[in-house]
């Protein structure tokens, strides 16, 4: 059975996918090494704490 979400659920989730895709993006470009979560949130315009929010871990 599919559940309704939100408006706000899915601008979460899409916010979400966005960041892990930056993430495979920068990681390709520059290795694991080299991947920073001030980076990924320099390029996505939020502060690095922001993204925390949108997992349930690190």
């Amino acid at each position: 059975m599919m559940t309704a979400t939100t408006r706000r659920e899915r601008h979460r989730l899409a916010t979400a996918d966005e960041i892990k895709q930056v993430a495979r993006r920068q990681m390709a470009a520059e290795g694991a090494a080299a991947l920073s979560l001030r980076a990924i949130a320099r390029e996505m315009e939020m502060t690095a704490p922001a993204i925390y929010r949108y997992f349930p871990s690190r």
